[in-house]
């Protein structure tokens, strides 16, 4: 029987729809307003946090350059304080006189005619300047050291110069190469900024000193100075300078910024540096613009605040102008580093997700009404109107209403309740219809039960209404709830009988799917590595009847992975044991991807660490507990677990020598209340007793009363540096002395060609085949062969011969020397490698070594050389370097070997044949071999089995640099432990061979 309208839209469900709807909109709106203030919160943190990354990261890399100035001057000065120390109180008239003359308006510069500008430095001497022998020395030595230095550091500096308080400058400059012809009489060079910022009165730490940024019009470009005092005996002699090009940094401070951000630098004391606004007012003022006297209130509130900060504090808020401060300060020059963060950047981002939010909350608003109005009306409005309805005719003659009695729920329950009742009022109704004339006196009695029979009809309405309420209230609870909660059965497939609409937003399948698993299982979308460890942790908390808690893995409807964590406990009905699995789901994806991001970050920390050898470190000196990054113990040669963790701990990693020092620096800075000091020391590492050589920087952090509370540090392992800086020393060492070998070839030449040429002379003279010998011989009374009988009785012819051999091996000698001490060619021409073998025997065979006390001439040679080895294009001089270095280490090792073993005599064995389209060279020893840990570094650069200062590490290295860059071959070793040792080199037999 259809029902009418009017019951089906009710007011219960216009009432519930109302409430429901209001309750909703609530919630919407509070989740906004919490997400809106949540996401400005988190995105203030994420940026600000993300702008001290990069001003930090700006101001320690836009500081190398100066730093590295300073530290070229600290070379430079001890050099010239060296230099005018060998001088002595000499007066070196004739070599100032060769290179310097005074010209006609009384300057003293550098002579034209063996003066070249792009060359050499340029000398300007001041007229009012009285040239005497000290004036004379401090030129040399300024004009030498600007000669030497200044070519080497062309790729860092724009200019290297040398200028003094009595009016001298030397300046080595290519781009301007007339500067000191160009300058005037009239120049002063105390009166210009790089002239007077070291002296006394502007520097009396007597340290080095930046100048202001200043516009070059010969280089077209901004540059700065750094300038450093040289004092003998308290009086200031000489200052060095440096003018670095700043149009890259000054670009990059421009140009790279972080997104609706923009980057100021200016000077301590208010000069301006760089600004996006002001670089054309700035050239015009020739980079002297002052923040303070430049009108502009943004750019002076802002030096106001930077300068005025609380000290270590890297992000300020500007709140004047609705922005953020990000400094850096670029140690050297004292520059502050300034980013300024609009505050809009920032709320920008977090309204538009507000207003997503908000959106969505109001669809998702329209569409729960519709879906409780569907619901009321279906499983509510609709059976309460039937029972309305089957009420009405229960007592009438109209038909019964059918009621549905197949729900499993209350409703269902009442409703086969009220089938029962109805039938039972029915039949009653019927016997009383048959009975009443004969029983008018039970009408009473009958009026009385259809009482009783409405009460309880009242009574079961109520108790409706009460359970309608009760599910609403639950079903609101569980929508709100950031997760799914669930219901199953304890069995194999965990059949859901309850799972809440949270589950959708997870895993993208209705929570339809999952009810009595009629689409799918839960445990079907679990990510297949998990479900075991998921079914074991469930399984053995429900056996023990406790609660479990579990992360793992599931599959969404897009196939994507999310991660979720679950809470849940089994219940138990009465005695039967486990029935129900009863839990709640929570989404924690975001969470997990924020740690893996974590973890990948620090990970990363790590390998830059690593990479550039840089460790950290944190001390707490009031507890005395010191904490060390994984490239601190790296550099040390410590494990995490060998370490006290304390200051003492750490003194014991120090060189003995370097001890003091250390305590020293870190100890006064404390006294005397600095924030920072740096140091550079040497550390042995306790697990081989390795030196190495690291530079400490430390700033101590304050407390609110200005208090010491801990102490920030890096470790940078500076050890390859300085063996760089001691191999170029070395270097210069062995130019100097292959110019000096290669000149004292030249020089012996000369004399041994007479030598030769006067032995044959001699050997002609008594000779008989030359008729004016024996017309000589017979003038004085003698014949040319008594002569010879003569000589050849007391030996003379044997001397002459000894003489003439003794001469042509050491005009070959002579030859190998000026042969090996040319500069090579960059092209390749056919070479015979068996000549280049011999060729570096002989070289080698004149090496005698007093230090290590070998002698090559007491070595056996064995060639094993193929016929058919054809001719390689090749530098003939720099594999004849290649061979002499692996003959001079084979030398020395065979010679550590016979201080042990005298029985067995010294060999090489040089091999040469022909592979395919290569030539196969062998060069093997009899020494005492190597260990597979030795071989397999032996060609790698700094790696060396000798003692500290014996050795470089560098000679095979450069040797394999030789072999497999210059001439695209290949170079491998082979070695057993007391069998000796075997270089094996190939080289490619043609230019096409090579060039493939």
């Amino acid at each position: 029987m259809a029902i009418p309208a009017t019951h089906r839209e009710g007011s219960i469900v216009r009432r519930a729809r109302m409430k429901m709807g209001v309750r909703i909109a609530f919630v919407i709106v509070a989740v906004t307003v919490v997400s809106y203030l949540r996401i400005v919160t988190n995105l203030k943190e994420q940026a600000l946090g993300q702008l001290r990354s990069y001003v930090t990261e700006r101001g320690q890399r836009e500081r190398i350059i100066f730093a590295l100035a300073e530290d070229q001057h600290a070379i430079l000065k001890a050099a010239l304080l060296e230099r005018l120390a060998a001088m002595n109180d000499e007066d070196p008239v004739e070599a100032f006189s060769r290179l310097f003359v005074q010209y006609d308006d009384g300057v003293t510069r550098n002579r034209p005619e063996v003066f070249d500008g792009t060359r050499q430095a340029c000398v300007y001497i001041g007229m009012s300047l009285t040239i005497d022998a000290d004036v004379r020395r401090r030129v040399l030595a300024f004009s030498e050291l600007c000669n030497q230095y200044g070519p080497a550091w062309r790729s860092l500096f724009q200019d290297t110069y040398i200028s003094s308080p009595d009016n001298i400058m030397v300046l080595y400059w290519p781009e301007a190469p007339t500067w000191c012809e160009d300058a005037t009489a009239d120049l002063e060079v105390h009166t210009q900024e790089y002239g007077w910022a070291a002296d006394v009165e502007h520097d009396p730490a007597r340290e080095s000193v930046w100048t202001g940024v200043f516009y070059d019009h010969v280089a077209h470009t901004w540059m700065i100075s750094c300038e450093t005092p040289v004092d003998i005996d308290g009086r200031h002699i000489a200052t060095i300078g440096h003018d670095i090009t700043l149009n890259e940094l000054l670009d990059r401070a421009i140009d790279d910024h972080p997104p609706g951000a923009y980057n100021i630098v200016f000077r301590e004391d208010g000069r301006l540096i760089a600004h996006h606004n002001l670089m054309d007012a700035l050239q015009a003022r020739q980079g002297r613009l002052d923040i303070r006297s430049a009108e502009n209130p943004h750019l002076s509130s802002i030096y106001r605040h930077v300068t005025q900060r609380p000290s270590g504090e890297v992000v300020i808020p500007h709140k004047a102008f609705r922005e953020y401060l990000a400094i850096a300060q670029i140690e050297g020059p004292d520059w502050y580093f300034v980013t300024v963060y609009p505050e809009a950047s920032v709320t920008a981002r977090a309204i538009g997700t507000a207003r997503l939010i908000l959106l969505l909350g109001l669809v998702s608003l329209l569409i729960e009404v519709a879906i409780l109005s569907r619901i009321l009306r279906r499983d509510i409005a609709q059976p309460l109107a039937a029972f309305v309805l089957a009420t009405d005719h229960l007592t009438s003659d109209k038909p019964a209403v059918a009621l549905n009695v197949t729900r499993n729920d209350e409703l269902g329950r009442l409703g086969r309740s009220f089938a029962r009742m109805q039938a039972a009022v029915r039949a009653r109704i019927n016997d009383l219809k048959d009975e009443v004339g004969r029983r008018e006196t039970a009408e009473a009695a009958a009026v009385a039960k259809t009482d009783i029979l409405e009460r309880e009809i009242r009574e079961r309405r109520r108790v409706e209404e009460q359970l309608r309420q009760s599910e609403a209230s639950f079903r609101s609870l569980v929508a709100n709830i950031p997760g799914a909660v669930y219901r199953c059965a304890d069995d194999a497939h965990w059949t859901v009988h309850f799972i809440s609409d949270g589950i959708e937003p997870m895993t993208g399948y209705p929570a339809s799917d999952f009810v009595g698993n009629r689409v799918r299982s839960y445990a079907g979308i679990i990510h297949p590595d998990d479900r075991e460890a998921v079914a074991q942790a469930v399984h053995v908390a429900t056996e023990r009847g406790e609660a479990f808690e579990i992360e793992y893995r599931i599959l969404d409807a897009t196939g994507a992975v999310r991660w979720v964590f679950e809470r849940g406990r089994g219940t138990a009905v009465q005695k039967n044991g486990l029935r129900f699995i009863e839990g709640v789901f929570f989404d924690v994806t975001e969470r997990r991807q924020a740690e893996e991001s974590l973890l990948r970050s620090e990970q990363r920390l790590k390998r830059t660490e690593a990479i550039a050898h840089l460790g950290s470190w944190e001390l707490d000196p009031i507890a005395n507990k010191l904490t060390w990054s994984d490239e601190v113990y790296r550099i040390l040669g410590l494990e995490p677990q060998a370490f006290g963790g304390s200051y003492e701990a750490f003194l014991e990693c120090v060189h003995p020598d370097d001890r003091a020092a250390v305590d020293m620096a870190y100890s006064t800075s404390i006294r005397e209340g600095r924030d920072t000091y740096e140091i550079t020391h040497r550390v042995v590492r306790k697990n081989t007793g390795e030196i190495r050589y690291v530079h400490e920087k430390c700033h101590h952090v304050r407390d609110a009363n200005g208090q010491i509370v801990r102490s920030l540090g890096m470790v940078l392992d500076i050890t390859q540096r300085v063996q760089i800086e001691e191999l170029m020393i070395q270097n210069e060492k062995m130019l100097s002395v292959g110019g000096l070998a290669a000149g004292m070839a030249h020089e012996i030449n000369n004399p041994l060609a007479g030598i030769l040429q006067s032995l044959q002379v001699v050997m002609d003279c008594v000779s008989p085949e030359f008729p004016v010998n024996r017309e000589t011989a017979a003038q004085c009374g003698i014949s040319i062969e008594a002569i010879r009988r003569y000589m050849e009785q007391r030996q003379i012819f044997m001397l002459l011969d000894g003489a003439r051999t003794s001469g042509l091996r050491a005009a070959r000698i002579v030859e190998n020397m000026l042969s090996f001490s040319r500069p090579g060619s960059s092209g390749r021409i056919p070479h015979d490698v068996r000549a280049l073998l011999d060729k570096a025997v002989e070289l080698a065979a004149s090496d005698y070594d007093l230090k290590k006390k070998f002698d090559f001439r007491h070595i056996e040679i064995v060639r094993e050389y193929s016929p058919d080895t054809p001719e390689i294009p090749c530098e003939a001089t720099k594999i004849q370097q290649v061979i002499l270095n692996l003959l001079r280490n084979g030398a020395e090792a065979m010679t550590t070997r016979r201080d042990h073993d005298h029985a067995t005599p010294s060999r090489f064995v040089l091999r040469t044949k022909r592979e395919e389209d290569m030539v196969r060279i062998e060069i093997e020893d009899n020494g005492p071999g190597m260990s597979e840990e030795v071989r397999k570094r032996a060609l790698e650069p700094f790696f060396t089995t000798k003692e500290v200062g014996v050795g470089t590490g560098l000679g095979l290295s450069i040797s394999y640099f030789i072999i497999t860059e210059h001439h695209k071959g290949t170079m491998t070793v082979e070695s057993t432990p007391g069998q000796g040792t075997k270089f094996i080199m190939r080289l490619p037999i043609s230019d096409t061979t090579r060039r493939a």
